[in-house]
């Protein structure tokens, strides 16, 4: 009870402080609900934002390409470690040379676009919201969206993810307020209204429209075709939806159950010249309602924009690539992902919802009763409408990756603005009174939270202990926030059956524990995507001691940047915060169609005065036996400046460098180029 109070206090006092804030700036709620999505941002995304090192593989090969195409003057051809980059296209490499240019190059700066993205796309949730129903609805929204795990990984990363999923949420908002179809799309106690109503329609408001498509194409320049596909299925999906049931209404013919239905079609099945007229009629009708949603979404000029937009950069590139960076995106990293599982990235059906509920968290801890509510409040309510556009955003975005044979959870990113609107109508409605859970489901959803928090704090200390990582130990505290709503629930419970159901009481302990659950996602998940990172990256004492090495060799000579070879593979990370380009030495070497041996090649590599040569344990004790073995590729004398296990890895890394010159005679078979 005493937690009660507390949370119900501050909540008055936000309140309170929420007034003085819109008499301040004569708004109505709005200026009082950024302030407060401005601070869990500020907690969930901004915080410690560059207090890590970049994350390989995909952040510092993200992060260095800028670099290069900075030091190349070249902002059409993306390049890493002086190889062309196919992964993605160009948007965020743009953004990142920005960023580059005001903040300097670091990991603050790497992650910047990102960051700025992933708020962007919380406005723009808590702003669609806003207009579909009230600002209390837009609230939870945002505050869920911006709590969610994976979209908050998403938003500290230096990747494309939050990049597309801001612009195609922005396409998805401004072409909904494009193409609604009736009053009963946006509630009438938003006060917002676009457009005047004509006969029982709304009049479209293009400009919204063709900044949608705008969006879109800057989705396309950001991951390619994906950008512009999942968005516009999704809303045209929705927009035909609305209008079939617009249909429904004027004929005054509500919509069946699903058990009528099927009783329905059964008496067809048993009447097959009805069933045939009905189909004909069925089909004629669907195709004029497809073409009148595709025409209020103007799709032909929509389309226009975006190729307007995006593809001049496309052609640009395969120009200068001669089109090597078109067949590699669209063909290796689109079509064949499509296709076959690559890297042995694979899953079943099960994959995406599973990736879902994990990417939710904490807010999917109460999966069970968000799902009956989308449910039940899907057909006839003020939050129909937003319900349907998340529950369309979900199905489309899960369904698509879901046939594709590469499978990895940040494929469905862009559906968690979606999973945010149903999250959000399901708490503002808690919130309000309009929604009480039942005693058991109160009393399940707490023990859940209470079972999650304990296990996993448990989890990260084990974790901590295994991995020999101590400073991460005070991140289990972050988990055990979740008791503070779980307790509230087993309260509410037990009270609930000495309370009426009407009983203000029981509303009042609902929002309560609605606000203690709003207060205590953000904390858990900023404190464990702020701390947890920056913590592990104390311990990647490899790294460091790279960047040791290299910083001594700028100080001994700055006009050289030395001469690094790897034999076998290489992290990403080493070529950014090396700063320049590390060459990568197979372990099996073909030239002229018969095979060279790596070691021939690292041993004339050490002949070069500031070469530096990247082996682990068993290579070098290898290249150690063959300079013992034959008398003609005696190898240099050598001194190891770093000798240490690879981050969560027990293999050796060592670097090494000449110690003093040893002629020997150049070797015909070395290749000019690696």
């Amino acid at each position: 009870m005493q937690t009660d109070r507390i949370t119900n206090g501050m909540f008055e006092a936000w309140q309170n402080m929420s007034q003085r804030i819109d008499r301040i700036f004569g708004t109505q709620r709005w200026a009082s609900d950024l302030t407060l999505i401005a601070i869990v941002l500020g907690w969930t995304i901004w915080s410690s934002l560059g207090s890590a090192r970049l994350w390989d593989r995909d952040e510092p090969r993200n992060a260095r390409c800028a670099v290069e195409m900075i030091q190349r003057q070249d902002w059409i051809v993306p390049m890493f470690n002086d190889q062309l980059r196919t992964h993605k296209p160009i948007l965020l490499y743009w953004f990142e040379i920005a960023s580059y240019s005001l903040l300097g190059v670091n990991e603050f700066a790497a992650r910047f676009p990102s960051a700025i993205c992933g708020s962007l796309t919380v406005l723009a949730i808590y702003s669609l919201a806003r207009r579909m129903v009230d600002a209390r609805f837009g609230l939870w929204s945002a505050i869920a969206l911006a709590s969610s795990t994976m979209f908050v990984v998403a938003s500290r990363a230096a990747t494309p993810d939050a990049v597309l999923i801001c612009f195609s949420t922005l396409g998805i908002a401004l072409l909904a307020a494009q193409i609604h179809s009736s009053s009963g799309v946006w509630s009438k106690s938003s006060g917002v209204s676009d457009a005047e109503p004509i006969g029982g329609l709304v009049k479209p408001n293009f400009r919204l429209g063709y900044l949608g498509y705008a969006a879109l194409g800057c989705a396309v320049l950001a991951k390619g075709p994906v950008g512009l596909v999942i968005p516009l299925t999704v809303v045209l999906t929705w927009a035909f939806v609305q209008r079939l049931q617009q249909t429904f209404k004027e004929r005054d013919r509500p919509m069946i159950s699903a058990s009528k239905m099927m009783l329905h079609l059964l008496w067809l099945a048993t009447h097959p010249a009805v069933l045939l007229e009905r189909l004909k009629q069925s089909t004629r009708q669907a195709f004029s309602l497809a073409w009148q949603t595709c025409w209020d979404a103007r799709l032909p000029l929509g389309l226009a924009v975006v190729l307007a937009i995006s593809l001049p950069w496309y052609i640009w590139v395969g120009i200068r690539t001669d089109g090597q960076w078109l067949y590699g995106f669209f063909v290796e990293h689109n079509l064949n992902r499509a296709v076959s599982a690559m890297e042995g990235h694979s899953g079943g059906i099960w994959y995406y919802p599973l990736a879902l509920i994990a990417g939710t968290f904490p807010w999917s801890l109460l999966l069970i009763p968000i799902v009956w509510w989308a449910a039940k409040m899907s057909r006839e309510d003020r939050y129909a409408a937003p319900i349907q556009l998340g529950l369309i955003w979900v199905g489309v975005t899960v369904a698509v990756f879901s046939c594709a044979g590469t499978k990895l959870p940040s494929y469905i990113t862009t559906c968690y603005p979606g999973v945010a609107l149903l999250i959000g109508s399901f708490f503002a409605a808690w919130q309000a009174g309009e929604l009480k859970l039942s005693a058991t489901m109160n009393r399940i959803a707490g023990w859940v939270m209470i079972f999650t928090s304990v296990g996993l704090a448990v989890g990260i200390m084990v974790a901590a202990q295994w991995l020999q990582m101590p400073r991460l130990w005070i991140c289990s505290v972050w988990p055990l926030a979740l008791l503070i709503p779980a307790a509230s629930l087993i309260r509410q419970a037990r009270a609930s059956k000495s309370l009426a159901s009407d009983d203000p009481s029981s509303n009042r302990m609902g929002a309560s524990a609605a606000w203690q659950f709003a207060i205590t996602a953000p904390i858990l998940i900023g404190g464990l995507m702020g701390q947890g990172p920056s913590k592990i990256s104390h311990y990647r004492s490899d790294l460091d001691e790279l960047i040791a090495v290299a910083a001594a060799d700028q100080a001994t000579n700055p006009a050289s940047v030395g001469h690094w070879l790897a034999v076998g593979t290489i992290e990403p990370s080493w070529v950014f915060y090396l700063g320049h380009r590390i060459t990568e030495l197979p372990t099996a070497i073909v030239v002229n169609s018969s095979q060279l041996d790596w070691k021939v090649v690292a041993t004339e590599h050490l002949q070069k005065l500031d070469a530096r040569l990247v082996v682990n344990a068993e290579d070098w004790q290898s290249l150690q036996d063959y300079w013992a073995s034959d008398s003609t590729a005696a190898g240099p004398q050598t001194a190891i400046l770093i000798r240490s296990n690879r981050f969560l890895d027990d293999t050796e890394l060592i670097v090494l460098r000449r110690l003093e010159i040893v002629t020997i005679p150049r070797l015909a078979t070395l290749p000019d180029k690696l």
